[in-house]
């Protein structure tokens, strides 16, 4: 990993946080559909990448959490300003739905929302 990717990685880290304040800022709104949260779906994989490659993976314990699920993703000073955004469900280990890999750009201010829908794989 280049130490620009590693610098990106971490200000990601440390930016993926649920529902907390910012100016600049990427909400993702999950829309689990007809899946029920926690028996068919209990965790939620944030996959984020750039022109170069994947980014950041992080796992979200929806057990923990109520709808409408938000998560807000607030960049550090060296985040691309264009990210693919695609999220996986888990249910353990096995994979039980996916969403479309979304395109997303944003600059310094914008707070930008984005509802990703996931679909049951068979």
């Amino acid at each position: 990993m280049t130490a620009r990717r590693a610098a990106h990685l971490a200000a990601l880290v440390g930016a993926l946080i649920a529902s907390c304040g910012g100016e600049t800022a990427l909400l993702v709104r999950p829309d689990v559909g007809t899946l029920q949260v926690p028996a068919e779906l209990d965790v939620i994989h944030v996959a984020l990448s750039d022109g170069s490659g994947p980014l950041i993976g992080r796992n979200f314990d929806m057990a923990r959490t109520t709808p409408p699920y938000e998560l807000k993703l607030l960049p550090g000073e060296r985040t691309p300003w264009e990210l693919t955004v695609q999220l996986f469900g888990f249910l353990g280990t096995r994979l039980v739905a996916t969403s479309t890999p979304i395109a997303v750009s944003f600059g310094e201010g914008d707070t930008r929302t984005l509802d990703v829908t996931l679909t049951r794989v068979p």
